[in-house]
């Protein structure tokens, strides 16, 4: 047995034999299958010995714990935290958003102690040092299930250097851990100062679609027209003004409009160009400082090169007139068809189809073809509801 002196060793093992012999010394202990107090008190003197001989025993990299301070995986829901409703803004668009009670900037030993490496971002010599904090997003969840999310906007009035909460496994030195705005408490229908949520860290590019997205581009075109000094200049830098950006996202808007109704005239050729000058403006403000306004401008770019994609490829053909009327008839036709079969659930589909290309004809001679297909759809959801 390695670290075990010679003179205190295992004579058999408890497999091979009815009994066991151990050494201690010079006296032989014989213990019986059921360990007497002498066999367990013989045993704890082998496993101890390396200790009372000063040695150090290894300790396996499965049992070694984090000190207590050391930061957890911020993806783990801290649960039924105590949440307060913050003050409606009244005289701004009502965002998603959160208070948690740290503050990097006012506490920065604790920030670099405990602020995830992604998190940061360098600062030149001279810049004014910006929150990593500042809109990072967060899921939250009431006790129905349901989940909102929202940016971390600051600490608020209180303390802010709790990051042994935000960061940690702590419970909040305070009795709200959480303070949300109204459109959040409105989402998770948070009636209550005692309400209870649970909150978690999560990636901006993991925040799906929903409220909290729209409510942010909203904000950012109203702060953008109220809040944008004169036009942009041509090159964005770390060191450019507040205004300068919203005027530089608002010049990128407004691009974006051009390039729409460009497309809409049909010119998918000027339309890709614009896109492509749009897209261009919003990754030189991205590339000048990636932490303004983060998640509109990568969806705004998101949503330019899925346009440039569709436009690359070639336009659709345009069906004459004549064989538009066809394949509305056509359409009616298999549809009388599949409902002979009793196939309910492929005729209504296609008597929708039908009815929806008669439809944008917008021609009068065709109300009978559309009173019949309305009739039949009817029908079926009355007499064959389940499809059969």
């Amino acid at each position: 047995m390695h670290g075990v002196s010679p003179r205190l060793r295992v004579k058999s093992s408890l497999s091979s034999s009815t009994c066991t012999q151990v050494a201690l010394g010079n006296a032989l202990v014989r213990a019986t299958p059921l360990p007497s107090p002498l066999c367990l008190v013989s045993i704890a003197l082998i496993m101890a010995w390396p200790a009372l001989r000063g040695d150090t025993l290894p300790v396996p990299a499965s049992t070694t714990q984090p000190p207590p301070s050391a930061a957890t995986d911020l993806h783990l829901w801290k649960k039924d935290i105590a949440a307060k409703v913050l003050p409606s803004q009244s005289n701004d668009v009502e965002l998603y958003y959160v208070e948690l009670p740290f503050d990097d900037l006012a506490h920065p030993d604790l920030a670099k102690k405990w602020l995830p490496t992604e998190w940061c971002y360098p600062v030149s010599a001279g810049e004014k040092p910006v929150s990593s904090c500042l809109n990072q997003w967060i899921e939250i969840k009431n006790e129905s299930g349901d989940i909102c999310y929202a940016q971390w906007k600051g600490a608020g009035k209180g303390p802010s250097d709790d990051a042994d909460y935000v960061f940690g496994a702590s419970l909040p030195k305070e009795k709200t851990g959480l303070k949300i705005s109204p459109s959040v408490a409105q989402y998770l229908r948070v009636t209550s100062e005692n309400a209870r949520l649970s909150w978690r860290f999560v990636e901006g590019k993991d925040v799906p679609p929903g409220y909290w997205l729209k409510r942010e581009e909203e904000a950012v075109l109203f702060s953008a027209m109220h809040e944008a000094g004169p036009p942009a200049p041509p090159v964005l830098t770390s060191s450019s003004s507040e205004k300068d950006y919203w005027a530089a996202y608002m010049n990128a808007y407004l691009t974006i409009s051009r390039a729409q109704h460009s497309e809409k005239k049909g010119d998918r050729k000027e339309a890709r160009a614009i896109f492509v000058q749009a897209s261009n403006d919003l990754r030189a403000i991205q590339t000048a400082n990636p932490r303004w306004e983060t998640i509109p401008v990568q969806k705004r770019i998101g949503d330019i090169q899925a346009k440039l994609d569709e436009l690359a490829k070639p336009a659709p053909v345009k069906l004459s007139l004549q064989q538009e009327y066809l394949n509305a008839f056509l359409r009616m036709k298999e549809a009388d068809e599949a409902l002979a079969l009793k196939d309910y659930p492929v005729a209504r589909a296609f008597y929708i189809e039908a009815l929806q290309r008669l439809k944008s004809f917008n021609d009068p001679d065709l109300k009978p073809g559309i009173a019949k297909a309305e009739a039949a759809i009817a029908a079926i959801d009355k007499d064959h509801p389940s499809g059969k």
